[in-house]
């Protein structure tokens, strides 16, 4: 996915650093300042979505705020109106995990039978 617009919505948007390679769409978590990187999973640090490909070091527009209803990669099959949380290699996931990272960042609109693609709508900016 080389460049990547949320389906509806008007995102705050915030230029930052890619700390490894980021392809557009992927869940991104902040790991240092300024910094983002494809998520691991159920971070407590979560970012946005990235806007398109970026490769370390360069400039990657995030895309935030809540409300807003993005379609992006799942991890696996996904019920419709179910809580959502940043999954590992930057896709989004309904498995939720421990501790701090256990923080729902959307709510799926849809369902999914496997992994693919899910529109959902974004809870944290």
């Amino acid at each position: 996915m080389a460049d990547y617009t949320p389906v509806y919505g008007r995102p705050t948007t915030m230029t930052l650093t890619a700390g490894a390679t980021i392809t557009g769409g992927d869940v991104l978590v902040f790991s240092a300042a300024d910094t983002v990187v494809p998520s691991a999973v159920n971070p407590a640090n979560y970012a946005g979505i990235a806007a398109h490909d970026a490769v370390s070091g360069a400039p990657v527009t995030v895309y935030m705020g809540a409300g807003i209803i993005h379609e992006t990669a799942v991890a696996g099959a996904t019920s419709a109106d179910v809580l959502l949380y940043a999954g590992a290699a930057g896709k989004i996931t309904s498995t939720i995990g421990t501790g701090f990272g256990a923080v729902a960042v959307g709510v799926s609109l849809r369902a999914t039978a496997g992994a693919g693609t899910l529109r959902w709508k974004a809870l944290l900016g």
